[in-house]
């Protein structure tokens, strides 16, 4: 991780109160958020103080971050890992029970899934794609999803030793007026 650009706000030092504090813009960040690596580019701030040695990471918006990059990875083709479908039911803020309901499951089916006692499977994994989309669209701002980008998905299996890289995010103003919002902003691998 190599800082490049500088936050000049001044601030202190929340354990030793020192006013040696530098705020530093990160280019970029990797972060396993439970079950769904992701990479943030230029919109994470490190806080480290010159006094006492203390070193953060702020990463602004972590819940829409989250629930972005669940349906980001539902929009990907490669098989869900039963992993992903547990960060993708902690994404939507639900229970094992809830997302059982929800998905008009019985909970032992969403156990068996994220434990990979047994994989979701062809047409069900669709299905579970496109429900997640539709429960997060409203809670994810600025993220394009298209439902017939999952109809028409083939999912592929992984090779073997096969590791997804990860999702790239930035922070990007929603609407172009001083002091809008913001959202997170998938990056296309070229």
């Amino acid at each position: 991780m190599m800082a490049t650009k500088e936050d000049m706000t001044v601030t202190n030092c929340a354990d030793c109160g020192s006013h040696d504090v530098r705020k530093t813009v990160l280019p970029a960040y990797d972060i396993d958020l439970g079950g769904i690596e992701v990479r943030l580019v230029d919109c994470v701030t490190q806080v480290a103080c010159g006094a006492c040695g203390e070193d953060t990471i702020e990463i602004p918006d972590l819940d829409g971050l989250s629930k972005t990059a669940a349906m980001a990875r539902a929009l990907v083709p490669f098989r869900l890992a039963g992993k992903e479908v547990r960060f993708m039911r902690l994404a939507l803020d639900m229970t094992g029970r809830e997302f059982a309901a929800a998905m008009e499951l019985t909970p032992e089916t969403v156990s068996r899934w994220e434990n990979e006692t047994r994989g979701v499977g062809g047409s069900a994994e669709k299905l579970l794609r496109h429900n997640i989309c539709a429960l997060l669209r409203s809670k994810v701002m600025g993220f394009n999803y298209d439902p017939a980008d999952i109809a028409k998905m083939r999912i592929l299996n992984s090779p073997e030793g096969f590791k997804l890289p990860p999702l790239e995010f930035t922070r990007v103003a929603v609407n172009q007026k001083p002091g809008s919002d913001k959202a997170w902003d998938q990056l296309l691998a070229a």
